[in-house]
């Protein structure tokens, strides 16, 4: 019986140990993957109650949503300052519905993030 619980231990050592040195040599990624910076040019056709997520509609009609980080920036004819420094009002008089906008963003983990927006003369 004793050589019975030494064998069935050692075996189970053996295979955990086993078990470690194979994950040891698997690769993990070191963060979300982010892809370069694009370009998309449309005309606002929503923004959400905190300005956080944008539709905007491409000439061909395709629409595309969009999020907004506090370090995104954004591009008006009175200056450019971070999503983070603009007050709820000054948002409202910056960005009207239907504006032609340029919007350069990142996508990561499958999500288009903007780094800035603005309207389409002045953003370019």
């Amino acid at each position: 019986m004793k050589w019975k619980t030494i064998l069935i231990i050692s075996v189970l050592l053996i295979l955990s140990l086993t078990g470690i040195s194979f994950t040891a040599g698997k690769k993990t990624s070191a963060g979300p993957a982010v892809s370069s910076e694009k370009e998309y040019t449309g005309e606002r056709r929503g923004v959400d109650g905190v300005g956080r997520v944008y539709w905007i509609r491409n000439a061909e009609g395709k629409e595309l949503t969009f999020l907004c980080d506090d370090k995104s920036l954004l591009i008006s004819k009175k200056g450019n300052k971070a999503f983070s420094e603009i007050s709820p009002k000054e948002f409202i008089e910056l960005f009207k519905l239907n504006e032609m906008v340029t919007v350069k963003y990142v996508e990561k983990n499958g999500k288009k993030l903007i780094k800035s927006i603005g309207p389409a003369a002045i953003a370019k």
